[in-house]
């Protein structure tokens, strides 16, 4: 079967200001950023505010991140799902670690040597969402 696979994030009022961040950490192109007030007046989507992110999407490698403002009643943070992130450049992990910090995330478990991963850690970014990052040294990973 043939296909991808695209994580798509809910966010609570702050999809804009994520992929903006996003972007800033992983250093890639702007976002896409559609907003409530950019639909087409005949197509308008019940829920979504003017300036609500009704559809965004940012290139992190050869991943689409997607996602958008919550519009379908009582937002829940995101939980029971980790995106990874990983290179084989340990100076680039380090960057992308130290901005995650920077912003404000909650660390669940410091970046260290494990048996599979020369650094490996989880956090929790500002906008809920939860994060491995780590070193990867085999494969054809970044």
């Amino acid at each position: 079967m043939k296909g991808i696979l695209e994580p798509y994030i809910e966010f609570n009022g702050n999809a804009k200001e994520a992929f903006e961040f996003y972007q800033k950490v992983f250093e890639t192109e702007d976002p896409y950023i559609m907003l409530g007030k950019d639909q087409p007046l005949d197509d308008e989507m019940e829920g979504f505010e003017p300036e609500a992110v009704m559809h965004g999407s940012i290139k992190i490698g050869d991943v689409m991140l997607m996602g958008s403002d919550n519009f379908m009643g009582e937002y829940a943070e995101p939980s029971g799902i980790i995106l990874s992130w990983a290179s084989k450049d340990f100076e680039e992990v380090d960057k992308v670690w130290k901005a995650f910090i920077d912003a404000g995330s909650d660390i669940i478990m410091d970046i260290e040597k494990t048996f599979w991963s020369e650094k490996y850690g989880i956090l929790k970014d500002p906008y809920g969402v939860s994060w491995m990052i780590q070193v990867y040294e085999h494969g054809d990973q970044g």
